[in-house]
């Protein structure tokens, strides 16, 4: 079998329909949709088992509510197909999507085909590009790439933007974590980092919804475990980066995640105990030789929130990080790159 779908399935009857028929309108042949119904209590399960009826190549498995990444795992434990690919139930893609992916992977033996998805707005009905065009148009020139040599590749975080080689996942253990959120980028990286070679497709068939309601980035503003959940994903992946041998290829790229999402995450903390549990963590995860590649990324933002925490500079963290996280990744002049000294009374923790 050419191809698997994985399709993880929860409380998404508004949106299921137009996902299913997109997925069965594919032009690829010989392929099966495994939908996992991960415990849902609306009617997914039955908006299932009516598709069923009528697609021999749909897999429906159910089970108790373990969440995505669970959800996923089980779907690749079970693939068939010697690629597989991932559709959120609430997304929908164009026909000839996993055709043109899985040929691109074949014609040039790649572990990984990577697209450019479409943002699509419930509320407007817009539609645009999600990741920067000129910048992933130059990378699809290059045809097959060592993800180390570009490791601008790996600021491509989803799971359902790309195609992976079956065996890439299945010989390298490679799994989704299980109850976290974010699970994606921990999936993302590993696989990337084991991947031999990558090729970017410059057109774009994924519609990412966003706006629907139900948007993780709204919960996780009101929710402090979900942050927790992207620094643990964080050790994760850094350790895995170092097990691989690889960090030092790819550091400018993930310090730069780092810092950006972790910014967000902690100007969202809800309590000050979390405020200070978020500060603590991020600061530990900082390697003395980080501190090289941060200046040199010379962006502003960045280089104050990693000296405040170096500084454990709690206080001053506290009064100017929702104002600092909102600034633009702009490039510093040479005063502002230096190292900042404390200010009287501002190291208090």
């Amino acid at each position: 079998m050419k191809l698997s779908i994985i399709v993880p399935v929860y409380n998404v009857e508004r949106f299921l329909r137009q996902c299913l028929d997109s997925v069965f309108a594919q032009t690829i042949d010989d392929y099966e949709v495994i939908c996992v119904n991960d415990g849902s209590p609306d009617s997914s399960p039955a908006i299932l088992r009516e598709y069923a009826e009528t697609h021999e190549n749909l897999v429906i498995v159910d089970q108790e509510n373990h969440g995505n990444g669970y959800a996923r795992n089980y779907g690749i434990s079970i693939a068939k197909g010697d690629y597989i690919g991932f559709v959120d139930a609430d997304d929908f893609v164009e026909p000839n999507m996993f055709g043109d992916m899985v040929k691109v992977l074949q014609e040039t033996d790649a572990d990984i085909a990577i697209t450019n998805p479409y943002i699509f707005d419930q509320k407007t009905r817009q539609t645009w590009v999600y990741r920067n065009m000129l910048g992933f148009y130059r990378m699809s020139l290059l045809g097959a790439f060592s993800p180390l040599e570009h490791p601008e590749v790996f600021s491509c975080l989803g799971c359902w933007d790309k195609v992976y080689r079956r065996s890439l996942l299945i010989e390298n253990n490679i799994q989704f974590p299980v109850r976290r959120i974010f699970e994606d980028h921990v999936f993302s990286y590993k696989s990337l980092a084991a991947a031999k070679t990558v090729v970017v497709v410059k057109e774009s068939y994924y519609y990412y919804r966003k706006n629907a309601g139900q948007s993780i980035t709204d919960k996780e503003k009101q929710n402090d475990s979900f942050k927790y959940d992207f620094l643990q994903n964080a050790r994760e992946m850094k350790a895995y980066l170092k097990e691989k041998g690889c960090y030092d290829a790819i550091s400018a790229t993930f310090l730069a995640y780092l810092l950006r999402d972790g910014m967000f995450h902690h100007s969202n903390a809800t309590t000050n105990r979390s405020f200070r549990r978020i500060f603590d963590e991020m600061r530990a995860l900082f390697d003395e030789s980080d501190e090289t590649v941060i200046r040199a990324l010379n962006v502003e933002k960045f280089t104050w929130y990693y000296d405040t925490l170096k500084r454990c500079d709690y206080r001053t963290c506290k009064r100017k990080l929702n104002k600092m996280q909102s600034r633009p990744e702009q490039p510093q002049t040479e005063d502002e790159s230096k190292p900042q000294k404390a200010k009287k009374g501002e190291t208090n923790q």
